[in-house]
């Protein structure tokens, strides 16, 4: 029993294990996750590419512009008439409209300072709608 001991000892100090006492795993952990992560990418790899191409896609669509736009370049090409921005002459100094005037701007053009807020959000999140809503703006401007 002792020498059974003492083996074993003898096995573990040189890094193998005895058959008798410690059975071996039929496969190492760490390449069978390997090859999990493997299959898993092959298997969600078209998946992943078809997710790319469609968002690609979406970016890419024809945005129109809708009432509540064509509302805001008004209002917002006034804002800046008002505010001297466009001026020619460069001894203009550039004064914001008063809280009055504003109020009576956005009345004037069927706009609440909650949907600005909003439209002000999406302009944000979708550069798009805002560069047609600055080319509208633009146009009207040279109008007046």
């Amino acid at each position: 029993m002792l020498k059974l001991h003492i083996d074993c000892y003898s096995f573990f100090r040189a890094g193998k294990s005895p058959k008798s006492h410690i059975p071996r795993l039929p496969m190492d952990i760490q390449r069978r996750n390997r090859g999990i992560r493997f299959r898993l990418l092959h298997a969600f790899m078209p998946l992943l590419l078809s997710l790319a191409t469609l968002a690609g896609c979406s970016s890419a669509r024809d945005v129109r512009l809708d009432g509540v736009d064509r509302r805001f370049a008004a209002f917002y090409s006034d804002y800046l008439i008002a505010s001297g921005v466009i001026s020619r002459s460069e001894d203009v100094a550039l004064v914001p409209p008063s809280a009055p005037d504003l109020d009576l701007m956005l009345s004037r053009h069927s706009l609440t300072e909650r949907e600005f807020q909003r439209r002000m959000k999406l302009y944000r999140e979708q550069p798009e709608r805002w560069k047609k809503v600055v080319a509208l703006v633009r146009t009207d401007i040279r109008k007046k």
